[in-house]
């Protein structure tokens, strides 16, 4: 992959280099080092397979949940809907306009404590595993590279209590 840095008639610095399909990406910078630093960036992203396409990446959370939705159609019915559901109620609320790489971690970290002031552990953790699987198919399907909800802590289901029969209570079970 190509790449060249030179000087603009208006003072200024252009970069810029072909993709692996061949789509020229160009950027313009005021000085030369950023220009050549953005260019080394991009080619060593492109050697190692990491590139993402930047128009791509602005992809918003809806969009993309349109797709990731789409994917589970082999389910059962009643999982999409399920799926549909929480998307509607807890994740579109919040990351509907926000474009994929815009999510960060602690943005997800604060989202779920919110939601979980809401509504139960199982709740709060379902809403989370939705937003975990929209993400993460966009970081193997290309316009993310990775996934800022990996590490997030999943609030705990408390256990029910448990409660052993007396010996008078089995045995009057085994009559």
């Amino acid at each position: 992959m190509a790449g060249d840095v030179s000087r603009r008639p208006t003072g200024g610095w252009r970069a810029r280099y072909r993709d692996a399909a061949g789509k020229e990406h160009a950027r313009h910078f005021s000085c030369k080092a950023d220009a050549e630093r953005w260019l080394a960036t991009a080619q060593t992203s492109l050697a190692r397979g990491e590139w993402i396409d930047p128009a791509s990446s602005r992809v918003t959370v809806a969009e993309w949940s349109t797709v990731w939705l789409a994917t589970k159609s082999h389910l059962k019915p009643r999982t999409p809907e399920s799926y549909d559901s929480v998307l509607r109620i807890w994740v579109l609320p919040r990351w509907k306009r926000v474009p994929l790489v815009a999510i960060t971690h602690a943005d997800v970290v604060t989202w779920v404590a919110g939601v979980r002031a809401q509504v139960s552990a199982a709740h709060t953790r379902h809403a989370l595993a939705v937003l975990y699987q929209i993400v993460k198919l966009a970081v193997r399907d290309g316009p993310l590279a990775r996934n800022p909800t990996e590490g997030v802590s999943k609030p705990r289901v408390p256990r029910p209590e448990q409660r052993f029969l007396s010996h008078t209570e089995v045995a009057r079970l085994a009559h």
